[in-house]
């Protein structure tokens, strides 16, 4: 029996954002001498029962319209995949989304910090500080998200992820 990979749900924002996002994090990447990945917010980390995940993405697909999210403030934290974020405000759409997916997929609400990742990498604190005042003023203050992927994120290096289908949210 084959192992089961790590699949994560993500919400993507429309290709203008994403393109203005992208920039953001490839200069990150460039100064802290990291690798860039493609911009997102992680709808769920872990997408539990593999066999039916593209039936139930893209249901929800559907069944969500797209929506606006306002990336609120640019922080640093010691975790690796949240080395430098853009906190997103809590809205009603990305919400219902989560709340939806995990009782979907039987996972777990609670804990949900909606945030875009601006850069990857195991910093210290001040090297943190300093690559975060490059960036925030530089960021869009909203984001169009407009489709659903589903993504295989197994293990820490990104060049190995890959979108396995995405869909286009409202069914569009």
């Amino acid at each position: 029996m084959a192992a089961h990979r790590r699949r994560s749900l993500w919400a993507l924002p429309s290709a203008h954002d994403g393109a203005e996002l992208a920039v953001q994090i490839g200069a990150l990447a460039r100064l802290a001498g990291t690798r860039p990945f493609e911009p997102h917010i992680t709808v769920v980390g872990s997408v539990p029962g593999a066999d039916r995940a593209h039936e139930v993405v893209h249901r929800l697909s559907t069944a969500t319209g797209p929506f606006t999210v306002v990336l609120s403030e640019v922080i640093d934290t010691d975790e690796y995949f949240r080395c430098i974020v853009a906190v997103v405000r809590p809205a009603a759409g990305l919400s219902r989304l989560h709340r939806d997916a995990c009782e979907a997929f039987g996972a777990p609400v609670d804990g949900f910090a909606p945030h875009v990742s601006l850069l990857y990498g195991d910093l210290p604190a001040g090297e943190r500080e300093r690559l975060r005042g490059h960036v925030a003023p530089k960021l869009p203050g909203e984001v169009r998200v407009d489709r659903l992927a589903l993504v295989d994120t197994e293990g820490d290096d990104t060049r190995a992820w890959s979108t396995l289908a995405a869909w286009p949210l409202g069914g569009a």
